[in-house]
């Protein structure tokens, strides 16, 4: 209990990145996700697509200040 506490006043979330435009990657990671179901993982635009996407979340926390924190 006492390593809990102390972790949660002190520690850093590094098993994810900080991001404030959480809803617009969540969209953009979303669409993906959609193409994926939707095609049952068969669509030949699919590996282009998270490419893009990956690109674009990069793009947002490159925007934001946050990227490589």
């Amino acid at each position: 209990m006492d390593t809990r506490a102390f972790a949660a006043k002190s520690g850093f979330p590094l098993d994810r990145p900080y991001m404030s435009a959480v809803g617009a990657a969540r969209d953009l990671i979303g669409e993906l996700v959609i193409e994926s179901i939707n095609t049952k993982g068969e669509s030949k635009t699919l590996d282009a697509m998270a490419k893009d996407k990956a690109k674009k979340v990069d793009e947002l926390l490159e925007d934001t200040g946050e990227f490589g924190k």
